[in-house]
């Protein structure tokens, strides 16, 4: 069965009551604080009563059921998706308001000729929307003899290809080693930030590095943005599939917990 990329009208988002959401850099409450009887705003039920009961789902497009999809949605509500394909030549795909496919500049060719390497073949593995309006990505190419990583950006307006981080960079900043082959990436942002995270069964790092770095030429400086994620003495591991990084308005990342 073919799986489909819908959208809602109004915009709703829709959380699995079996997922936990964890904002990070901000103290969670305790037992005792939680269970204290809070005071409710007298217009609380005024808002509640204005929101939208329900959506009109529409289909977007039909993805291959047997592949993953990595999606991005940018704040104007433009989606991105891509799936990997068998012969390393992935392309992005774009759907506006106007709710019509369009194919986009950012595919692994163009990767692979901003990398210096027009016969390297690989995989788009993660893509995510900043605030800044530009697409990014992270490509690996591990089928040659030598393999290819890159961290890139994708400029919306002017289709420029740009890689912000190669294969040493990402070595160098993740510590990982032979490993990063194994790792499965993520992206997310927030208003100033993008983030990387690479997980493996064994080990797992999150990278960062500012926009306002994108202002200088070159590529930028990635950085460890925290160690692990805890929820109480519980250690939440971005290696499990049901734990995602997420993008967030402001300044914290958001983490969704569907696996434990």
């Amino acid at each position: 069965m073919n799986r489909q990329l819908s959208t809602c009208q109004p915009r709703l988002r829709l959380v699995s009551p079996a997922a936990r959401l964890v904002l990070l850099l901000c103290t969670l409450p305790g037992c005792d604080e939680a269970s204290t009887p809070r005071q409710v705003p007298p217009e609380s039920s005024a808002v509640s009563a204005a929101l939208p009961t329900r959506a009109q789902l529409s289909t977007l497009a039909v993805l291959l059921p047997s592949k993953p999809a990595h999606l991005a949605v940018d704040r104007g509500g433009t989606v991105y998706v891509s799936q990997p394909t068998d012969t390393g030549r992935d392309l992005v795909l774009r759907i506006g308001q106007s709710q019509t496919l369009e194919t986009t500049a950012l595919t692994s060719a163009a990767i692979a000729q901003s990398l210096g390497n027009p016969e390297l073949k690989g995989n788009l593995h993660a893509l995510c929307a900043g605030a800044d309006g530009h697409l990014y990505f992270y490509f690996a190419s591990t089928t040659g003899r030598r393999s290819e990583f890159a961290l890139g950006q994708y400029h919306t307006r002017t289709a420029i290809v740009r890689i912000l981080a190669d294969s040493k960079a990402l070595l160098r900043a993740s510590g990982l080693g032979a490993s990063l082959e194994l790792a499965a990436p993520q992206l997310a942002a927030t208003d100033s930030a993008i983030y990387l995270s690479l997980a493996t069964i064994d080990s797992e790092v999150v990278l960062k590095f500012d926009l306002h770095a994108l202002n200088r030429p070159g590529m930028v400086e990635l950085s460890r943005a925290f160690v692990g994620i805890r929820l109480g003495e519980e250690r939440i591991s971005l290696s499990h599939p049901g734990v995602r990084l997420c993008s967030n308005i402001g300044r914290n990342l958001l983490v969704v917990d569907g696996h434990t």
